[in-house]
């Protein structure tokens, strides 16, 4: 296996939710899934990765089971391997935990902030050790990277995954599949059961009973075998106490002090036919990741709800990446053909913008089809709901979807009785039943104490009545749930609390109860999201939840732990503890050191600045050819010696003409933007020349020829778009496919039908920022600012230890107004400690912040800014070069009329052109800059040196930003986009022709 492939493979470590149960569907009710194994790619060897030994143990609990798989894999071979853990599970299994054995001892992975994991693991890698990250994304796949399987030695790998069971016939039902491909040498099964109404039954797959011993509503019992060859299910039933017979009784265990409470019965629900409005809404998410969900299961929903309305009407809106006008349909007798023609006609494409949407107030009932991955628009999770006056029913079809999300669609319905979600992905008929009637509900949960009660709305629906809850205090000797009928009648049900039955325990290890209430929490505070991040993540990190803000992750070294400042396991605490008490060092201490080093850094370019340099025509004949090295007598010149901080600048008038940034600029396919100009003499800011020299700014238009283009250029332009559609399916996964579309959208001028292509970006692969960051500044150059600064957001939370996530975002706030947002982003650039491959990008930032505040210093404060580092540098040129790939080397050179070139090797040239630190394992950003120019023609390339890294779609895609007058009120500012393939070249991107000063 490639190791930058694999290693870049373990970054996209996720729950295997989506693709175990897409396997598991296929498989017959009574043939086990595929065994755990350990695939590799290594070419032939000696014999397979064997599976050794199999320790399973299960704690069962109120419908609720988690189950610890230890696994044991030899390599039989004579060389170390790398290989892939696969661990197929069923519909419902989620994973929730794990761990390696390292150094001989094993090792439980630990929760950590979800960006934090990110950054750590990105780090730790770059060293060439590897580490273990569990995530979760919208993508919802398992893969766990396994390294070194030893030469003839071993690897000890656990996974821990909880599901909730099903019952029938008065009996919950769990199974474990048993797939192994030969006996085991070794074998063992412990399990803990909670069954208050009975004893439950355990048998192996030969038929053979599992004895287990009942302490109090506890039952524990297991077996231990060797040279184990049995294949098939190990199955526990547990007796169903019926809640309409009486009291129900709730489990509890104790566990730090705390009681914790949960419990699952079958409780009586009426139903009753409701009466469908005439006039409904319908919400059609037609995005590209539409095309997945089950129509034919949403069609069967609407064919059964217009024959429960008969006459009326439907207006329907579409929503991409952005909503479309409504449309009119008569629904006559239950006949909906009109609709449902559109419907099957619809071309899915573009991103999912679930904001934005507006019925009129007729409209009383809105039905929202959709999978709920809102990730576009102005605020890609708010969903606006429009009329609040309606019911609404958000109705899901697709595996892979944004649950939360759409239950926070229905809550904020008004409509009387209120919308639920309709999940589809279950039971078909049970969803429909669940759209057509009114049923019971749960009205009020009440009870003594300090406790918090949660209860499980949705599986009210399938006759359950599941609740858990958490005592700090002492617990109450029952429960009350109050469940409202459909006519609105009240109907109480006692729950009874065993305290005598509890089960207590002193482990390190959350017991089953407590992660299931964290569990709920999480769902429930995940309905809004924005506003619950910080309590999601506590919650995450105290339970050892995987969450949209925490992961799981395995460190090699006890110093990585502590470098990181995560908590590592208890087998691990002591080292942790002493390391720390001798390493200890501030916060405050390490912000204030790395505030006096860029503050020594800002003022040696300040002393650049002021420094003059001679202006004469010189010819330079360049030694350097290939690009890739000058000889050693081009040594770089010395910067001289700072002189003392200088003095802020002072504002501009607040009536200052805004500046252009390079971020928001628009290349040669786009319309053009430059900075308007002011009287110069009134708008200059300290410092600034007196004169501008009059600069043309010529950029290299982007022309691929991948073999999709001969069609696509030949098309008419009423045909463009339609033959896009026709040959996507083709390159459905390629980014570059919808770049280059979207450019010739863009150049045949239909901007409309440009951005929808180019926004299919954010459907292709979520989370990804690369993919998001090329989004982003095509928006920009596409002069759409306000749906960029959202993506922008979005690359900020997902790696807020990379700068470049608040410099990107700082220049798209500038391109919105908000020019305070813009300042603040910008000075955290330079105001915080990065890794050491982001040199220079804090004064670069900076130069950035100080022109924006010389162009609009009344509307921003800087009070909290260290005013040594408040100096505007206005020049005639500047250049700026930022790329895609991380872990890549690119190289901006700039040539001047002199035939000098600036680059990594001369950093400073004879007539004072600047360039920046060379970053060889970053994404830039490079900047070449020239306070004043010598007339003449000056050339800007980018040679690209190579990668160490996997790259999205097989090429680099970088974006170089040439703005003259810089810092000035005449700032004139453009940018292009280029993609490069994954080879070492050269490409001439833009001029400069420089004038004479008037």
């Amino acid at each position: 296996m490639n190791p930058s492939i694999a290693t870049r493979a373990l970054y996209s470590l996720l729950l295997l939710l989506g693709s175990a149960q897409a396997q598991s569907r296929t498989i017959a009710i009574d043939a086990p899934p595929l065994p755990p194994a350990i695939r590799i790619d290594a070419g032939p060897v000696a014999g397979p990765i064997e599976l050794r030994s199999l320790q399973l143990r299960t704690e069962i609990m109120s419908g609720m089971a988690r189950t610890r798989v230890e696994m044991l894999f030899a390599n039989p071979n004579d060389r170390v391997l790398e290989g892939e853990l696969q661990f197929p599970l069923l519909a419902g299994q989620e994973i929730d935990g794990f761990a390696l054995d390292i150094g001989g001892e094993l090792r439980e992975a630990v929760p950590v902030e979800k960006a934090k994991g990110k950054e750590v693991f990105e780090e730790v890698i770059r060293r060439r050790v590897d580490p273990a990250l569990l995530e979760t994304t919208a993508g919802e796949n398992f893969r766990l990277r396994v390294y070194p399987l030893p030469a003839h030695g071993t690897r000890r790998v656990v996974v821990h995954y909880s599901e909730r069971l099903d019952a029938s016939k008065g009996r919950y039902r769990y199974r474990l599949a048993l797939a192994h491909a030969k006996a085991l040498p070794r074998f063992s099964l412990d399990v803990l059961v909670s069954s208050p109404s009975g004893a439950p039954l355990a048998s192996l797959p030969d038929g053979a009973v599992i004895d287990l011993q009942a302490r109090g509503n506890w039952y524990r019992g297991g077996i231990e075998r060797d040279d184990f060859d049995q294949r098939g299910w190990v199955e526990i039933t547990i007796p169903d106490r019926n809640a309409g017979s009486g009291a129900v009784a709730a489990n509890v265990q104790r566990w730090r002090g705390e009681s914790w409470l949960q419990f699952d019965a079958p409780v009586s629900v009426r139903h009753s036919m409701r009466r469908i409005p005439g006039q409904v809404g319908i919400v059609w998410d037609s995005s590209l990741s539409g095309r997945l969900r089950d129509h034919a299961a949403e069609f069967a929903l609407l064919d059964a709800y217009f024959h429960a309305m008969g006459t009326g009407s439907v207006k329907l809106i579409e929503v991409r990446d952005v909503a479309e006008p409504a449309r009119t349909f008569a629904i006559t007798d239950g006949d909906w053909s009109a609709l449902k023609s559109a419907l099957q006609e619809t071309r899915y494409d573009g991103a999912s913008n679930l904001d934005g949407w507006q019925f009129d107030a007729g409209i009383k009932e809105i039905l929202v089809f959709s999978d709920g991955l809102a990730n576009y628009g102005a605020r890609r999770e708010s969903a606006s709901v429009g009329n609040h006056a309606a019911r609404i029913y958000p109705v899901l079809a697709s595996a892979s979807a944004n649950r939360s999300l759409l239950r926070r669609i229905a809550r904020a319905g008004a409509g009387p009785g209120r919308g639920a979600l309709i999940d589809l992905v279950g039971d078909r008929q049970v969803a429909i039943d669940a759209l057509l009637q009114d049923r019971t509900g749960v009205a009020a949960l009440g009870a003594d104490g300090d406790g918090e009660l949660l209860v499980d709305e949705q599986a009210i629906a399938h006759g359950r009545l599941r609740i858990t809850g958490r005592f700090r205090g002492e617990l109450p000797a029952r429960l009350e749930v109050k469940l409202v009928e459909p006519d609105g009648r009240l109907r109480a049900v006692a729950v009874a609390i065993g305290k005598d039955s509890a089960w207590s325990t002193d482990s390190a290890e959350i017991p089953l109860v407590a992660r299931q209430w964290a569990r709920m929490k999480i769902d429930r505070l995940d309905e809004d999201s924005t506003r619950n991040r910080a309590e999601i993540c506590r919650l995450g990190l105290a339970f050892g939840l995987l969450t949209r803000e925490t992961s799981l992750i395995v460190l090699d070294d006890v110093a990585d732990y502590l470098s990181h400042d995560i908590e590592p396991p208890a087998s691990l605490r002591a080292r942790y503890d002493a390391l720390r008490a001798t390493n200890a060092r501030s916060e405050r201490e390490r912000l204030d050191a790395h505030l006096q080093q860029i503050v020594r850094e800002y003022s040696n370019k300040v002393a650049w600045w002021t420094r003059d340099f001679p202006k004469s025509r010189e010819p330079h004949v360049l030694s350097m050819q290939t690009g890739n090295a000058e000889p050693e007598a081009r040594a770089m010149r010395q910067e001289t010696a700072a002189p003392r901080p200088a003095a802020a600048s002072p504002p501009l008038p607040a009536d200052a003409a805004p500046m252009e940034l390079a971020a928001g600029a628009a290349d040669s396919v786009m319309a053009s933007a430059s900075g308007k100009a002011d009287d110069a003499d009134k708008r200059v800011a300290a410092g600034s020349p007196d004169a501008v020299t009059p600069i043309r700014i010529g950029l290299k238009k982007w022309t691929p020829d991948a073999p999709y283009l001969a069609r696509l250029r030949e098309a008419s332009a009423d045909d463009l778009y339609p033959i896009y559609l026709d040959e996507r399916a083709d390159w459905i996964n390629s980014s570059a496919y919808y770049l280059d579309a979207a450019d010739l959208l863009f150049e045949r001028r239909q901007a409309t039908l440009a951005l929808r292509v180019l926004s299919n970006l954010a459907e292709m692969d979520l989370e990804n920022r690369a993919i998001l960051r090329i989004l982003g500044y095509r928006l920009l150059q596409a002069g759409k600012p306000e749906l960029a600064v959202p993506l922008f957001e979005q690359v900020r939370d997902l790696a807020p230890f990379e700068p470049q996530s608040f410099r990107d975002l700082g220049l798209a706030y500038a391109d919105i107004g908000e020019y305070q947002k813009a300042a603040d982003a910008l000075y955290e650039v330079a105001r915080r400690e990065w890794d050491g491959r982001f040199a220079e990008i804090g004064l670069i930032a900076l130069t950035e912040m100080n022109a924006l505040i010389a162009m609009h210093g009344g509307e921003i404060d800087v009070s909290r800014f260290d005013e040594r580092l408040l100096r505007n540098l206005p020049v005639d040129l500047r250049v700026v070069l930022n790329w895609d790939a991380d872990n890549s080397d690119m190289d901006l050179w700039v040539t001047d009329p002199n035939g000098e070139r600036a680059y990594y090797g001369n950093r400073l040239t004879r007539q004072g052109g600047r360039m920046s630190a060379d970053l060889t394992s970053g994404y830039g950003p490079e900047e070449f800059m020239l306070k004043s120019a010598i007339p003449g023609k000056y050339k800007v390339e980018a040679n690209y040196y190579g990668n160490r890294q996997q790259l999205v779609s097989g090429s680099v895609t970088l974006r170089l930003a040439l703005t003259s007058g810089f810092g000035t009120p005449k700032a004139n500012a453009q940018s292009t986009i280029l993609r490069l393939q994954d080879r070492q070249e050269t490409v001439l991107v833009g001029e400069f022709e420089v004038g004479r000063h008037d």
